[in-house]
């Protein structure tokens, strides 16, 4: 992923290639090899660059793309998604990809390493939810009543 390496290694780009390079996530992002760690790496990658002047449809293209492959996002992918979010200043992401991202850290919780929870905890807070807070909308929809118990 070029946004990555750009981003990587500290490279300052101007709006045009950033705009060129934006382009053409957005054409790769809604393709079937667009994996979860590409998602939440291009997502990382603006957000570390800093730049601003990000695109609307790539980050809706790759949210959309992150709600279709929710189940196969590791914690780490969970956590850098939700930071990159929040780093380029989207407090408030779609609710399918929120819920999406809530229900797949819900359900890889013990994989978390120390830092990710940090990053997870901490970007949840600053969308709003804290403490566990509308954790009854994230029960996955099969689960029987004994499946989302502790969840309130």
């Amino acid at each position: 992923n070029v946004l990555w390496g750009v981003a990587k290694l500290g490279a300052k780009v101007d709006g045009d290639v950033l705009r060129a390079l934006q382009t053409q996530a957005i054409q790769t992002a809604g393709q079937d090899g667009c994996t979860p760690q590409s998602i939440a790496n291009m997502l990382w990658a603006l957000a570390k660059m800093g730049e601003g002047g990000v695109e609307t449809e790539l980050v809706r293209v790759l949210g959309d793309r992150a709600v279709a492959t929710a189940d196969q996002f590791k914690p780490q992918d969970v956590a850098n998604l939700l930071w990159a979010l929040v780093t380029l200043g989207i407090t408030h992401p779609d609710r399918r990809l929120l819920q999406a991202m809530q229900r797949r850290a819900l359900l890889t919780a013990g994989d978390f390493k120390p830092q990710e929870v940090v990053n997870l905890v901490s970007s949840l807070e600053q969308i709003g939810i804290e403490d566990g807070e509308n954790a009854e909308n994230l029960a996955p929809d099969t689960a029987g009543p004994e499946e989302a118990q502790g969840l309130d």
